[in-house]
């Protein structure tokens, strides 16, 4: 049921959770949504408990994450005080996201941002950025600089 563009590539180990057993998954992968040209690393992991949107020619590191809910459904009195969260991942056109980066429930990854490697991402982040730290907070605006003046988008 996903849905995957032409020149996808997702290398060894993807991993997808709440496809089926959660209770919003679709029951199959189409909360998952892969463009044309996309590059998914070694290890990424994908909560499909919601859409997981990932737009056209991004490149996506090793070991990240990306995460539509939270729930921690396992003690009553944590669930009043942390109702369960959900909300879809996207991730707009041309975005690269560094290694080991997690994305939190309903944020978007703004089209040729770029999200620095461990980075937390907790709120939208805006075009042609680069985000970084946990929390991500803006580094740089990239439509303001030099060509190949960032090392590694940083």
């Amino acid at each position: 049921g996903a849905q995957v563009g032409r020149n996808a590539r997702l290398k060894h180990s993807f991993i997808v959770d709440n496809a089926i057993s959660d209770e919003n998954s679709a029951g199959d992968f189409s909360h998952l949504s892969i463009g044309d040209d996309v590059y998914i690393g070694d290890g990424v992991y994908v909560d499909l408990a919601d859409e997981v949107c990932i737009g056209n020619e991004v490149t996506i590191a090793g070991r990240c994450s990306f995460l539509t809910h939270a729930d921690c459904n396992r003690s009553p009195w944590l669930s009043e005080q942390f109702p369960r969260e959900q909300a879809p991942v996207t991730i707009e056109d041309g975005a690269w996201i560094g290694f080991g980066a997690t994305l939190l429930p309903g944020i978007t990854v703004a089209t040729e941002s770029v999200v620095a490697a461990g980075s937390v991402v907790t709120e939208d982040t805006e075009p042609q950025t680069v985000y970084g730290g946990n929390p991500a907070t803006k580094i740089t605006d990239l439509e303001k600089s030099e060509p190949g003046e960032h090392r590694f988008g940083f």
